[in-house]
């Protein structure tokens, strides 16, 4: 598989390419920390309900929701901040371990947040309108 030649290894980045890239990282890493810790507290929340209750109970479905968001959401965090990895090697390395991840990433990310916005979505709606 060959590349397009537009398509090759980007090094010594411009200066504009770099600063953008800081931008996109840090705000990778303040999603990433935001989207975790909302994760890690729903988590610690519906177990505690669970373990509560003593009975269980089916998962608030507009809480399941948000939880399926924040996973997309960390993925993609995650991919973002993998710009960190472009600055520090002043290039952008195509066939690079870290392209692959960043990559993979993003495409999970988009999977997951559009499955869940399709797919669950129009099962939940009439929830929003009949009150049940």
């Amino acid at each position: 598989m060959t590349l397009d030649s537009g398509s090759g290894t980007l090094e010594g980045l411009p200066q504009e390419l770099y600063r953008g890239l800081i931008a996109v990282s840090f705000f990778g890493l303040l999603s990433f920390i935001c989207s975790s810790t909302l994760f890690i507290f729903l988590t610690w929340k519906i177990v505690s309900w669970r373990l509560k209750s003593g009975r269980q109970m089916p998962i608030n479905q507009f809480l399941f929701l948000i939880y399926n968001l924040l996973f997309a959401d960390i993925q993609q965090a995650l991919a973002f901040l993998l710009n960190i990895s472009h600055l520090r090697q002043n290039a952008i390395v195509v066939g690079d371990t870290t392209c692959w991840a960043q990559g993979w990433f993003v495409s999970t990310g988009d999977l997951a947040s559009s499955r869940t916005s399709n797919g669950m979505i129009p099962f939940h709606s009439p929830a929003l309108f009949t009150g049940s």
